[in-house]
């Protein structure tokens, strides 16, 4: 068998490196930037965040929520908030919240944002609000010359009477790699989308 030219060891390399990077755990930080606020609103109480999401072993779709073979024992579930990659689309590695941070903690700093930013103000005995956290999950589909990196948080809250909102935030990154950088990024376009229209529901609801 002939050895591997020079040229398509150089070609196979950065494949390679792709796949070792994707089969290790990322890390990444989901800020929610600090907007102006309104002040003179009503006062509101998030008595419960429950994180509603579906987890699959082999989903077709890669923004099915999964759980890769290399999650160390003990990982909560509610840290995983994302799958690496490989160049073919294969799954490898997950993507977790840092430490300190969980899905339920991060959406309720969103709704607390949300809030603010329209007058609104957190305390005991306010308007009680129950949430439900349907979607909070990033994947990576590649491409030939870029990859993007997308990611989707949608939660239902629930109001007194029956009422509902449901809020969904979307966000794309286009780049030429996955890196810790380039998840956080895709995050923060999905926060500020998310944040907007929480602005809008909570609008057409009289809030």
């Amino acid at each position: 068998m002939n050895a591997l030219s020079p040229r398509l060891l150089l070609l196979a390399l950065p494949c390679c490196l792709l796949i070792s990077c994707a089969t290790s755990t990322r890390y990444v930080e989901v800020t929610v930037p600090e907007g102006s606020r309104l002040g003179g609103g009503g006062r509101f109480e998030i008595t419960q965040v429950t994180d509603a999401r579906r987890f699959e072993t082999n989903p077709d779709e890669p923004s099915t929520p999964s759980i890769g073979g290399q999650t160390k024992k003990g990982t909560p579930q509610e840290r995983i908030v994302g799958r690496q990659r490989g160049s073919f689309g294969q799954a490898f590695g997950n993507v977790l919240l840092v430490q300190g941070q969980t899905v339920p903690e991060r959406v309720q700093a969103l709704l607390t944002e949300g809030l603010a930013r329209r007058g609104h103000s957190l305390a005991a005995g306010g308007i009680p609000l129950q949430v439900e956290v349907q979607q909070f999950w990033a994947w990576m589909n590649p491409g030939m010359w870029t990859i993007t990196l997308e990611a989707k948080i949608e939660c239902v809250v629930h109001l007194r009477g029956g009422r509902q909102l449901r809020v969904r935030g979307h966000g794309e990154n286009y780049c030429q790699a996955a890196t810790d950088t380039n998840w956080r990024q895709a995050y923060e376009f999905t926060v500020e989308d998310f944040l907007k229209n929480l602005s809008t529901e909570l609008d057409a609801a009289g809030y």
